[in-house]
């Protein structure tokens, strides 16, 4: 579905989708709330408790690579290493 931030599919061994990095992913994909105001919003919004883990968890996963929800688009995983073996 389509959402207007939150659902995102973390990739928490990545670096954060910036415009500096991909100007065309971050077209496509948008960023996280790219200000800590906002990224709290998002926190008070679900009704996360402050200073909870899991408010430190959503935190930390607007820190990193994110791909957000859209209706038709789909992610692959391949649990395997560049050097073709099985990541387990």
């Amino acid at each position: 579905s389509d959402v207007e931030y939150g659902g995102q599919t973390v990739f928490p061994n990545s670096d954060r989708l910036t415009k500096d990095k991909s100007a065309e992913l971050v077209e496509r994909l948008g960023e996280s709330p790219p200000s800590m105001e906002e990224r709290r919003k998002s926190v008070k919004d679900a009704g996360l408790e402050e200073g909870s883990w899991e408010e430190r968890l959503t935190m930390a996963c607007y820190a990193k690579f994110a791909v957000p929800p859209r209706r038709g688009d789909a992610i692959l995983f391949y649990s395997q290493r560049p050097d073709g073996q099985l990541d387990v």
